[in-house]
């Protein structure tokens, strides 16, 4: 008998800590800041916040990986990458300053990510950990939503009009697209006003980024997973009802209405002085920016500058993913790498045996890839490595199956 409580017990274990991991990564950017600050407060340990948050992100990863097999793949994953971001400095000792200060966030942050997409991939139950990312989701959009009506101060007139918050909405978009999928997946009321709520915020947030990527993400999952009676139809008319709809006076009486609201709240009018002014296509100087790159790669384009090289150069991140990678590793390396980004998910999707891991891909697809060509480097995308970690292993456990089945015959 106390065998057998052993057993039930370990079991329990191995089966609730990957959702401990997935959970904090799903929602490191909110959510677990909210419970940073409630740690700060705590005697003694609130003095250490950020440590305690490592730890407990440490021992989950430690804790789950030990208990799934890793693949030569996976182990050379972990090996590889910190070796470059290891010699980057040595070999383009230029960079270095930068290296110091951003490579922590690369290989303590971004890349475990990697397996946790693993394990959840391998984990059997994949609508339940959907479904605890969903209600994860919800609660991030609500605490969001309350945090800034409650605690956190109204912006600057310079802030709302200029600058916005990107940050904050980047952070909401996947969440948001997750739960557009449960609108489609599950119609009910909670799941439209949470959608449409946490949508109308993200716009008074200012940045146009997040919404664009929603917008497209949207559409996407409509086409491929709304169970629609004449879709088609349905879709043709929606396009041309919203093209007559901001080709009209009413558009315009909208987002000055849209506008007013957000003042008078405190957020971000930038979105809709845009709109009235005619500014919307302006891309905030990121094609100078991109001039400057190019200018540079004249000079080494087959080996590039290193990891964060286009920082010495302009101060920041490229913004486009593809001119990112040919300037860490020139236009050989950096268009493999490139290429692999881009249709590794696509064939990951294809392979992907249940509608919770194909809209999973999607969503993070768009999330964490198609924002990398407006905003964000890959070097701090979390939800990148958690799309890789996912795709590999669908496309490993696909031919798993396969090898298997020729066995067989």
């Amino acid at each position: 008998m106390l065998c057998k409580e052993k057993i039930v017990k370990l079991n329990f274990q191995l089966d609730f800590m990957p959702y401990i991991l997935v959970a904090m990564v799903w929602c490191h950017t909110i959510l677990l800041q909210y419970v940073r600050a409630v740690i700060m407060r705590l005697p003694v340990i609130g003095q250490f916040p950020d440590f305690i948050l490592a730890l407990m992100y440490a021992f989950a990863i430690a804790y789950t990986i030990r208990e799934f097999r890793l693949t030569g793949a996976d182990v050379s994953f972990l090996l590889i990458i910190p070796a470059i971001a290891i010699l980057s400095p040595i070999l383009y000792p230029s960079t270095l300053p930068y290296w110091r200060e951003e490579v922590g966030r690369f290989l303590l942050v971004a890349v475990p990510a990697y397996f946790v997409g693993v394990i959840l991939v391998r984990q059997t139950d994949s609508e339940k950990m959907l479904n605890l990312m969903y209600v994860l989701s919800c609660i991030t959009i609500v605490a969001k939503l309350l945090y800034s009506v409650v605690f956190a101060g109204a912006m600057s007139a310079e802030v709302s009009q200029y600058k916005g918050d990107m940050d904050g909405a980047y952070k909401l978009l996947p969440h948001l697209c997750l739960v557009f999928y449960y609108v489609l997946k599950k119609k009910n009321l909670l799941n439209m006003v949470l959608f449409a709520s946490g949508s109308v915020f993200m716009l008074f947030l200012g940045s146009r980024g997040p919404v664009l990527i929603e917008v497209l993400c949207v559409a996407a999952l409509i086409l491929l997973f709304a169970q629609w009676k004449h879709k088609k139809i349905k879709i043709t008319v929606f396009a041309v009802l919203f093209v007559a709809f901001i080709s009209s006076p009413l558009f315009f009486k909208t987002v000055e209405l849209l506008s007013e609201i957000a003042g008078k709240a405190g957020l971000s009018v930038r979105i809709f002085d845009k709109l009235l002014n005619h500014g919307i296509m302006y891309d905030s100087g990121r094609s100078e920016l991109a001039d400057t790159l190019y200018q540079a790669l004249r000079i080494r384009p087959f080996w590039g500058y290193g990891l964060y090289g286009d920082r010495q150069f302009i101060g920041i991140y490229a913004h486009k993913l593809y001119l990112e990678l040919w300037f860490h590793f020139g236009y050989v390396f950096g268009t493999v790498i490139f290429a692999s980004i881009l249709i590794t998910p696509i064939a990951a999707y294809r392979a992907a045996g249940s509608q919770e891991k194909k809209a999973l891909i999607v969503i993070l697809y768009f999330v964490g890839v198609v924002k990398l060509f407006l905003s964000g480097s890959y070097l701090h995308e979390q939800m990148l490595f958690l799309l890789l970690g996912i795709s590999l292993s669908v496309l490993r456990e696909r031919m798993r199956k396969r090898q298997n089945a020729d066995c067989r015959d």
